[in-house]
This record gives C-alpha cells, structure tokens and sequence, in this order.
C-alpha cells in the first residue's frame, strides 16, 4: 500500500503534558498521539507547526503524518479521540496532500477569501512544512475550571 498523508487539528489542556515533544518517562502531547494511532497500527513520525511547553494550552494546533493506511477521516478521528487521555482531544481529522498544484499556489498567492484559502490548506497540508501563517495567544487565567479541550 502506498503512504498517505493524514492531518489532525487538536486541542488540549496542557496541565496533563509537560510540553507537545516526547520526553522519556514524562506525559507528552507527542506521546499520547502516538499511543493512540498505535491502536490503529502506526507508528509515523508526527510533523508539527509548532511545539508547546509544559502547562500551555491548545485550542487549536495542527499535526500531520505520512501512513501506510488506508483511514477514513472520521475513524480516525475517532480512534484518536477514543486513544487519548481525557486532556487531548481531535477536533478534526483528514487526508492531505503534500504539494499543491501550481495553479492553486498562485491562485491562494491573490486575493481569495478565508474560507477559500482554508480549503486550500485542508487539501494541501504538512504542519511542519507548508505552514503559511503561525499564531499564537497568551492568555492569563486563575484557573481553566469547566475547561476542557472536548468544549472547544
């Protein structure tokens, strides 16, 4: 079977994690994710935008894979969502493919609306690669009670 590249949009508490980077004996975004695609049978190496230290939250943070897999988006949403402790949660899940086009390069280079340039980076996505725009939100809390990555 020939790789696919899959693309997943999480959020998590990060009191559970110290950080998204997989550290040896210590809870990790990275680790949970890859616990959980274990139980469908892969092992990728997870490509991320961005990583986040220990304690800081994620509403929304994109990570993308290569698998030999067929998975269907949803399932694999699912198997995540049902894989991973109650702090980590998969907002959505779907199949990317590494470049686009060039004609949709220089389309998405102009101007077109957001919901255009989303779809355009739903279908042609790699989180540590094609990311076209980084951003990030400090916010200072006394607490995140009824937090919880699932209400996002």
């Amino acid at each position: 079977m020939e790789k696919r590249r899959y693309a997943l949009r999480i959020a998590y508490d990060g009191g559970d994690f110290r950080g998204f980077q997989r550290q040896p004996g210590l809870p990790s975004v990275e680790q949970a994710l890859l616990d959980a695609l274990a139980i469908l049978g892969i092992a990728p190496r997870l490509e991320v935008a961005a990583r986040t230290d220990a304690g800081v939250h994620a509403l929304s943070q994109f990570v993308s894979f290569w698998a030999r897999a067929d998975l269907e988006p949803a399932a694999l949403r699912e198997a995540v969502n049902r894989g991973s402790p109650p702090a980590l949660t998969c907002l959505e899940a779907w199949r990317a493919q590494l470049y686009a086009p060039e004609h949709l390069i220089v389309s998405a280079a102009g101007a077109v609306d957001e919901d255009e340039l989303l779809s355009l980076a739903e279908r042609y996505f790699g989180a540590g690669t094609a990311a076209f725009l980084r951003h990030g939100r400090i916010r200072l809390s006394h607490g995140l009670e009824g937090w919880t990555p699932a209400s996002q």
